[in-house]
């Protein structure tokens, strides 16, 4: 998981947050749970906290879990878990098994729905949910490892308009020869072999009788109904013959070599092994496959209740695998062209993540929403939970594409054995994903059987802390628009009004934000520094008029009177007059409004877009110029304009003037969005040089100053780096530094393809080509950066 600041949209967004240096750990000193940094206990469940739910204890325990059902359809998501009072510390043999919905009432809050408790049975449960019958009605699977003779073994519970019944609606015996002893162990609902039927898949683990069963709903193919008097079909079934050898948990319905015939994955806790069984037609299955002891490393099996996981990993549209099996280790399988040629020389160990070998499955998302692929994976009685995530772009079978990091530890006091997890899709509806776990031990006080985690709002790196945030709600005089809110671009360390207090500057965009209306109205705000971690409001501008969105903002003092100016620019709509709004704060303060407005561009034409702003003394001749783009789609624009009046003694007013120096368009710079644009003598000449960036396949332009007022093209870029069209959105720097002490500039760039860049010094800008650009490597492997 990597540790980094994400800024949330919608109901959740903080307009700005401070980070500063200091690790964070959340603690639930209850249960002695030691969470990551990105994560939070959203919820837990503790069976002590209702006797008259769990009336049969005290030892108490969650074998399995299945999250983002939604039962009744009223829009609120769901949790399933199965208890084990077996395997739980202190239970009897036989002991009791429970199945429990519970859904979601409100954020990080879940209430009781419904539950089924059967008689004590042999361990390990089974569950699934599914709609067999296709009537909109969901239907709970149970799966209960009976002892002997008892005559069914699956219970299924449809919920007659959303509501689930409290015996079940149909109970079966699997077994197609009748023996004794079938302990359901796996199961999954799919249309296997694609005739447009729902088959049940169903393991068994009895000792000596391992077996995989596929049924379907007997009576009218073209309207298939489940009751009380339903019966079901073996379509297929395998033995202990070729599934033999160890217990069977895993089983995944998947066509992973794309040859459009879904196959049967059957795991086998036997030092790995695994069955492959293909649907060559309708209620017709054939082995592909059948892998023996593949690795006799710590006897791995698979226990992630009850999936395996296919995902296409590298994006090249086949699927690939991940296995996080019960030795602690973490394996990969690359894409076949064909099933029936798989060996152990298509996995590939990628690396240990629970070195005691007590792993207890895990599951596969993407947790934080950055479009990268996450593992959690249980370290059971070692009382961990792994987090690991692949950056997208390294071999997934090898250890470095990965962080690895603990998600959970609760090592100490009372043991806890974590089973397997899921990742889910957002139960509570805030915009955050959750991992829902199951603990096995929940026997003594204080330990959950249920745990929910769920993903902070702000991820802030383990050496930091969140130190100030602004939430607009919090607010509503300031902030009397809504709901849609958002920061467009920050400055910071300013003191505008010479108090020794430092300030931040920034804009926000309406439009932009989720919901937002388009146009929307935009807005500078001014905060300073009120002690430590404090920020206090000093000042704002709201535009008039609802504009085009990314402004840009800028400060300076460009007559050199003492008063800072604030520099706001609108990216107004067609025939809008002003397009530049200045404040100077006399005295320290800001007027509420503009000192000056002005129209930038140079032939009158309409909808001019302000998008970069810089002020310096470009040309060397004792003015500062105000350097502004323009992103206006088919007229891109550079201006440089400075004061006019007295040169000697300029004086910013509200009757000031100003010249345009400098103007190019779109026929040099055209191609894209125009954000950052930089001043800087960057070849060391003792002339300043403008780079001006357009979001085109990186595309750069550099004009550099050759006199007072003049300036001139040195090299144009055009589209040079095409991976995923990079473009510059610093707002609105670049970034030049002397990097390695040589006494020349360097420059970094990072880009929004989500790659850092490196340009090294060069004698002349002139000189500069594709070849001088070196890509360092990806921060975002989603490019959204």
């Amino acid at each position: 998981m990597k540790q980094v600041l994400s800024f949330l949209t919608g109901a959740c967004l903080l307009l700005i947050t401070m980070i500063v240096g200091q690790s964070v750990i959340s603690q639930d000193a209850a249960a002695q749970f030691v969470i990551h940094s990105d994560f939070e206990e959203a919820w837990s469940l503790d069976p002590r906290d209702d006797a008259t739910l769990f009336d049969h204890g005290p030892a108490f325990g969650a074998r399995s879990v299945l999250t983002g059902l939604d039962v009744d359809n009223d829009g609120l998501k769901e949790i399933l878990f199965s208890t084990d009072e077996t395997l739980a510390p202190g239970g009897p043999d036989p002991g009791i098994l429970d199945v429990f919905l519970y859904e979601n009432n409100g954020d990080n809050n879940y209430e009781y729905v419904w539950h089924y408790s059967h008689e004590p049975s042999n361990s390990l449960p089974p569950i699934a949910y599914g709609d067999i019958d296709g009537d909109g009605n969901v239907e709970i699977y149970f799966g209960v490892p009976t002892i002997n003779d008892d005559p069914a073994d699956l219970f299924i519970f449809e919920a007659e308009s959303g509501v689930l019944p409290a015996t079940p609606t149909v109970s079966i015996q699997p077994r197609a020869d009748g023996t004794l002893d079938f302990r359901p162990s796996g199961l999954q609902l799919a249309d296997v072999d694609g005739d447009g039927e729902i088959e049940i898949v169903m393991q068994s683990r009895t000792s000596g009788r391992r077996e995989l069963v596929v049924m379907s709903l007997t009576g009218d193919k073209n309207a298939p109904d489940l009751n009380a008097f339903s019966t079901f079909e073996i379509e297929f079934e395998a033995g202990e013959a070729v599934l033999g050898g160890g217990g069977t948990y895993d089983v995944a319905v998947v066509d992973f070599d794309g040859d459009g015939a879904n196959e049967i994955w059957y795991n086998t806790w036997d030092n790995w092994s695994m069955t492959i069984f293909e649907a060559t037609g309708p209620d017709t299955y054939a082995l592909q496959v059948d892998l023996n002891a593949l690795f006799a490393d710590g006897d791995p099996g698979s226990f992630n209740s009850h999936d395996m996981y296919f995902q296409d990993v590298d994006g090249d549209g086949n699927l690939e695998a991940w296995f996080p099996m019960t030795n602690g280790k973490l394996y990969y399988m690359d894409d076949v062209a064909d099933v029936s040629t798989i060996t152990a020389g298509n996995i590939a160990e990628v690396g240990t993540y629970d070195p005691t070998g007590r792993a207890r499955g895990g599951d596969v998302g993407d947790v934080d929403g950055d479009g990268l692929w996450d593992i959690v994976a249980s370290h059971g009685t070692s009382e961990k939970v792994s987090i690991l995530e692949y950056d997208g772009v390294g071999n997934p079978a090898d250890s470095t594409s990965y962080t690895w990091d603990i998600l959970l530890d609760s090592s100490g006091g009372d043991q806890e054995r974590y089973y397997p997890m899921r990742i889910t899709d957002d139960l509570d509806g805030d915009g955050l994903n959750e991992v829902v776990l199951t603990n096995l031990f929940a026997s003594n006080a204080g330990q959950p059987m249920i745990v929910v985690l769920e993903l902070k709002p702000f991820r802030v790196h383990s050496d930091y802390q969140m130190a100030w945030s602004l939430d607009p709600r919090s607010d509503n005089v300031l902030f009397p628009r809504g709901p849609a809110f958002g920061a467009r671009s920050v400055l910071a360390g300013m003191d505008l009004d010479n108090d020794g207090n430092k300030e931040i500057l920034f804009t926000t965009d309406e439009t932009l934000a989720p919901g937002g209306p388009d146009p929307g109205f935009l807005d500078v705000f001014l905060y300073e520094n009120s002690g430590d971690d404090t920020y206090e409001y000093v000042w704002h501008y709201t535009h008039t008029d609802a504009s085009n969105s990314l402004p840009p903002v800028a400060y300076g003092d460009i007559d050199s009177d003492g008063n800072p100016e604030i520099y706001f620019g609108i990216p107004t709509i067609n025939d809008d007059p002003e397009d530049l709004f200045i404040f100077e704060a006399a005295g320290g303060v800001f007027p509420s409004e503009p000192t000056i407005s002005l129209q930038p561009r140079v032939d009158g034409t309409l909808d001019f877009r302000p998008s970069g702003l810089q002020l310096a003394d470009v040309d060397s001749d004792g003015e500062i110029e105000i350097v502004m783009q323009s992103r206006t789609s088919g007229r891109r624009e550079l201006l440089v304009m400075s004061l006019t009046g007295d040169k000697g003694n300029p004086d910013l007013s509200s009757f000031s003037t100003f010249e345009i120096e400098f103007d190019v368009g779109e026929a040099v710079l055209g191609g894209g969005g125009t954000y950052d644009v930089m001043v800087v003598d960057f070849d060391g000449d003792g002339a300043n040089e403008i780079w001006y960036n357009t979001w085109d396949n990186w595309s750069m332009s550099i004009f550099e100053a050759t006199g007072p007022d003049t300036y001139a093209l040195q090299v144009d870029l055009n589209g040079v780096i095409p991976d995923s069209d990079p473009g510059s959105f610093n707002s609105h720097d670049m970034f030049f530094q002397d990097i390695d002490n040589d006494g020349r500039m360097e420059a970094w760039f990072p880009m929004t393809n989500g790659k850092l860049y490196f340009v090294d010094d060069v004698s002349d800008v002139s000189t500069l080509t594709v070849n001088s650009i070196a890509e360092v490597g990806t921060y975002d492997a989603t490019a959204r950066a």
